[in-house]
């Protein structure tokens, strides 16, 4: 009887590994797809060229494990975007854990960002301010500063940067997690990878953001 259970134990198991690589292969085909229908370059990982300036981010640099996957890249000369899926490991045994991400990366010679961090306030970074760990506040804008944690490591350059027309253009997409750092912007969004009916929409947003960065 041991022998029946384990083996429908396994059985299960098995399904399931089929049905989630069923499930990828058909996002990964879908992403293809729609890659050559709007005649953008697609890659199964990060190139190195995209890999290199993601590495400046310390997203990049969380974890054990991290990982690029399928990349979409759209280059119309005056910004680059590439738009691809990324992961981080944390924790071992039954505390291991998988940390799944979109990003949306814009690079520009027309953008000259601080290096910053900006992402949605949660009781986490409130705790974080508790015991002495301090995000960057706009006294003109408490609104803001309330809804949104701002890390980085000048903040007289930061709290000049953002000025209303971008701090609007930010608020506009409240979910977003963004990283900016000279050239370069990130739009990133946690716990979903690219799916083929959301990355026009990804690509509209983070675009939108990198204009309202433009100098």
């Amino acid at each position: 009887m041991e022998w029946l259970i384990a083996l429908t134990i396994l059985g299960l198991l098995v399904g399931g590994y089929a049905f989630v690589s069923h499930l990828e292969r058909k996002r990964k085909e879908g992403l293809a797809t729609l890659a050559k229908e709007l005649g953008l370059e697609l890659n199964w990982q990060l190139p190195e060229a995209e890999l290199a300036r993601f590495n400046r981010f310390q997203i990049a640099n969380k974890g054990r494990l991290p990982t690029s996957g399928t990349t979409i890249i759209a280059d119309d000369g005056e910004t680059r975007m590439a738009v691809f899926d990324f992961s981080y490991t944390t924790g071992h045994g039954k505390q291991k854990r998988t940390h799944l991400f979109s990003i949306a990366m814009c690079s520009s010679s027309n953008l000259s960002i601080p290096n910053m961090s900006i992402e949605p306030e949660t009781w986490q970074s409130r705790i974080a301010e508790l015991v002495g760990y301090r995000d960057i506040d706009l006294e003109e804008d408490p609104t803001f500063s309330k809804r949104f944690s701002i890390q980085g490591n000048d903040p007289i350059a930061i709290r000049n940067f953002l000025t209303p027309e971008r701090r609007a253009a930010i608020t506009k997409f409240p979910n977003q997690r963004l990283a900016g750092q000279n050239d370069t912007l990130l739009v990133i969004r946690r716990h979903v990878r690219l799916k083929p009916e959301n990355v026009r929409e990804l690509m509209t947003e983070a675009l939108e953001v990198a204009n309202a960065m433009r100098g």
